[in-house]
Order: C-alpha cells, then sequence, then structure tokens
C-alpha cells in the first residue's frame, strides 16, 4: 500500500491496536496481497468485465451398464502357460489370505514383464484388475498382444508402496479400435523393489460409455495432463449444446482435450462447433491431440463474437466421426465476457507452510534474514494479526480467494475441488 509516511504509520498501528487473543503458539501464515496496475504490458492477460458462463446440455444420457467379468485366471503352480522375464520366480501363499490360488513373486532388477494368456471368452477385455505388494513405489502398464504383436498398450501408472496388498486397475481404451483378437496380455512394472508379488487377476468389460458419464459426474473437473478443469463430456455422436446472448464486444472461450480414459492413439481428434444467429451460421473446427493417453493437453479456445453483440447465439459441440469409430472429448465450462479496456491485475503471492516468525520484518522474528520480504513491507503495510483459517494449503488458499471458511466451502483437504455453488 503506498501513501505518505504518517498514513502508513496510522494503518500500521490500528493494525496492531486491533489484535486478537492468540489460539495457538505459532502464527501459521502471512499473506502478502500485492496489488498493481499492469495495464502497460502488452503480453499481460486480458481482466474482463461481466463475465457469463454459459451451461452446455448433452443431446441424451450416456448409455452406461454394469461391468462384466470375463475370465479370473489363477496363478498356475508351474507358472506355464504364463512366463516372464525375470531372473527368478517363485510361487507363495496368497498374502491376503483370500482363496485366489497363490501369488506370483517376481525377483530381479529392473523392469519385469509377466506374460498372461487371454482366453477367446476375455477377447474383448477392456479393463484389468489384479493384487499387487511392493514395498517401494513402481509403475505398471498393460499390453495387449496378438500373435506375439502389440497391439496397443497403456501409459504407465504410479503404484504407491506398500506392505499391505491393494488393488491396481488398469484401463484398456486401446481396446476399442484393434484390427485384431487380442491373445495375451503383458504386464510390464518399472522401478520398484526387487520383489513384486502379484496374484487376483480378473479380466472386466466395462461399457465405454461408463467413463463418460464418471468423467462429467466427478464434481465436473477432469484431469488432463496435471490440469484439472470443469469439464463435460462430448462424443461423435452425443453433442453438447447451449445457448446464450452475447455480450457488447463479446467473446466466447473454452478449453478443449481428448478423455485421458478413451483416447485412442493416431491422427488428431477434432472438436467442431456451429454457431448459429438467425440465419447466419459460424462453422469452427479445432485439432485435439492424442499421440497417447500420457502426451494429452488442454487446448484453449477464444471464438470472437463482437459482431454477433445483443443477439442469442446458439452453439452445437460434437467430435467430427472418424471411420466407424465414436471418439469422445471434454469440453471445458464456456465463459463469455466482454474484454475491459485497461485490464488491471491483482498479484497474490503467499508463502506455503511458511512461519509468521520466519519472516525478519514482522514482530517477533527469529534470527532470520528475508531482504525481498523486508523490502515489500516496508514500502507497504504488514498486517502482524493475520491468520491462516486452516493448517492446509488448498483449504487455506481457498478461503482466503474466497472469503469462505474451510467449514462452509467444504474445501477440507487438499484434494477437494471447489464447486460452483
Amino acid at each position: 500500500m503506498r501513501g505518505d509516511p504518517e498514513q502508513r504509520a496510522a494503518v500500521a498501528r490500528r493494525t496492531q491496536g486491533a489484535s486478537a487473543p492468540v489460539s495457538a503458539p505459532v502464527r501459521l501464515l502471512v499473506a502478502l496481497l500485492v496489488a498493481t496496475r499492469l495495464a502497460a504490458c502488452a503480453d499481460a492477460p486480458e481482466s474482463v468485465a461481466g463475465v457469463l458462463r454459459v451451461p452446455t446440455v448433452a443431446e441424451r444420457a450416456w448409455r452406461t451398464g454394469e461391468v462384466e467379468a470375463l475370465a479370473a485366471p489363477r496363478v498356475p503352480a508351474d507358472l506355464a502357460p504364463w512366463s516372464t522375464d525375470v531372473r527368478s520366480w517363485s510361487t507363495v501363499a496368497c498374502p491376503d489370505g483370500e482363496d485366489r490360488g497363490p501369488a506370483l513373486r517376481l525377483s530381479g532388477p529392473g523392469m519385469k514383464a509377466l506374460h498372461v494368456p487371454l482366453p477367446m471368452e476375455a477377447a474383448t477385455v477392456n479393463e484389468v484388475r489384479f493384487r499387487m505388494r511392493a514395498t517401494r513405489n513402481l509403475s505398471a502398464g498393460i499390453e495387449l498382444r496378438s500373435q506375439g504383436r502389440m497391439m496397443s498398450r497403456t501409459a504407465y501408472q504410479l503404484v504407491m508402496a506398500n506392505v499391505h496388498p491393494q488393488d491396481v486397475v488398469v484401463s484398456l481404451p486401446g481396446a476399442r479400435d484393434l484390427p485384431f483378437v487380442p491373445d495375451e496380455i503383458v504386464l510390464r512394472t518399472g522401478g520398484g523393489p526387487r520383489e513384486v508379488e502379484v496374484w487376483g487377476f480378473e479380466f472386466l468389460r466395462r461399457p465405454w460409455e461408463n467413463a463418460a458419464a464418471e468423467a462429467s459426474r466427478e464434481a465436473g473437473r477432469t484431469e488432463v495432463g496435471s490440469v484439472a478443469r470443469e469439464a463435460a463430456v462430448v462424443a461423435t455422436d452425443n453433442p453438447r449444446r447451449a445457448r446464450f446472448v452475447v455480450p457488447r464486444d463479446g467473446k466466447l472461450v473454452f478449453h478443449g482435450a481428448c478423455l485421458p480414459a478413451l483416447v485412442l492413439p493416431g491422427e488428431p481428434l477434432v472438436l467442431s462447433c456451429r454457431v448459429e444467429v438467425g440465419d447466419e451460421v459460424l462453422d469452427e473446427r479445432w485439432e485435439l491431440a492424442r499421440r497417447s493417453a500420457v502426451d494429452l493437453r488442454w487446448r484453449a479456445v477464444e471464438l470472437d463474437l463482437a459482431h454477433l453483440a445483443g443477439r442469442e447465439a446458439r452453439l452445437e459441440f460434437r467430435v467430427e466421426p472418424r471411420g466407424d469409430a465414436v471418439d469422445y472429448a471434454l469440453l471445458s465450462t464456456l465463459t463469455a465476457y466482454t474484454p475491459r479496456e485497461h485490464p488491471r491485475t491483482v498479484v497474490l503471492v503467499t508463502s506455503d507452510t511458511h512461519r509468521a516468525d520466519h519472516v525478519s520484518s514482522t514482530r517477533g522474528a527469529v534470527d532470520v534474514h528475508t531482504p525481498a520480504l523486508a523490502a515489500l513491507s516496508a514500502r507497504g503495510v504488514v498486517f502482524d494479526d493475520a491468520y491462516s483459517s486452516t493448517n492446509i494449503t488448498l483449504p487455506s488458499h481457498v478461503a482466503v480467494l474466497t472469503g469462505v471458511p474451510p467449514r462452509d466451502s467444504g474445501v477440507l483437504d487438499n484434494l477437494t475441488g471447489i464447486t460452483d455453488d
């Protein structure tokens, strides 16, 4: 906060005089709010006025169903006809005490592979579940093979270390578009300990649209490339529609991505949008890369609809067909807005898990030097009696940014997203 020295001193005195009783031996958080005008920055993002969130509605409900168990092979006592490339293996009693046959202990350094024949009744498998025990973190992935040739493989997923057995579920989106009938799966693990125990295999078939329905239900937030956004699913045979009145100088922004649980390798998926205003029609198309589930990213899109200001626009989003395959994509929440002529930006800087007495410019600071923060506080105002609403990162930041305490926001841990309500 800038101003003459007497004004800053008066604000500081009022802040110190209003101190509340200390309810804990240490203060948990000091937040420094720096407001600055960045209108002169040509590459600064535009601020917005009159932001309008535009909901989309699917043409039909997703066709969901129960997961079907196709086969549950047990580990053979002599391993055959299964096979592995590790130096040594052995069968041991099932660690979880259940009647699932023996467990297979794979021993050796580096990557491990286990080849399991796929019976004909399980050829339509699209999900594999098994039990695993590993004392160090490792990565696991599944390959689908036909006559020794790899037809499809999944991205490796992290399996956390645990001395207790745990279930691992691997989805096989590539099974939607295979040129041949698979006859073998290969479980591959990387990293981790020298010994890994696996057992309790189940080959399952899950209706494909279950994944679309689940992505649409999970509080509207889906993660792609480590970025989670509010999004809904749109498909080749299930478009999403919306309508709204275009604001003055209106722009429409959103993000699109392939749905990780159903991504197919190959040519880029194409998301299209038709905008209808009276007799005027605008068609747009955007490519969404889909090399593999691990390479996916959100694509940002902005449509300039200023020439349609004041009129009702009807939008239809769909995934363009590619042969006979049905493709699925994620469509983030649509936002219509009017750009500000002189955008302004507020920068909030928080130092996470940083005790107040470890900032040299605060009262009661220990022998620590924080020159950059000291210089910032010398030019502004220091609030000595600022407290975090909780000692967990995400709920605390939600409270700072919304003014709503965790009890009311419902955000109580680092895994819960804030809802529209």
